[in-house]
């Protein structure tokens, strides 16, 4: 987990900013050891879920391929795996 971790720290950075030039209706809220916490409004997830783990998985890693698992849901005890967005918009009813 500490590389895993030093990766995820890296990404903070570029997230918040491609938060923040966007004007993704989204926030930064928390990260644990190797994961990023983050609301979004169920307009942008689909964007969100695409985005974030193109930027965790951008870094230069000796070649070593990078993997992102995304889950989502409305509370940290509801998360469930990142099927696609067409789970997404059946789920949420967009």
């Amino acid at each position: 987990q500490g590389s895993s971790s030093d990766y995820t720290l890296a990404s903070l950075c570029d997230i918040r900013e491609w938060i923040a030039n966007n004007f993704v209706p989204a926030k930064l809220v928390l990260t644990i050891h190797d994961a990023v916490y983050i609301e979004a409004h169920k307009s942008v997830v689909v964007e969100v879920m695409t985005e974030v783990p193109r930027i965790m998985t951008s870094h230069f890693s000796y070649g070593v391929p990078l993997r992102v698992d995304a889950s989502w849901g409305k509370t940290l005890g509801s998360l469930k795996p990142w099927t696609g967005a067409e789970d997404f918009n059946k789920v949420v009813g967009i």
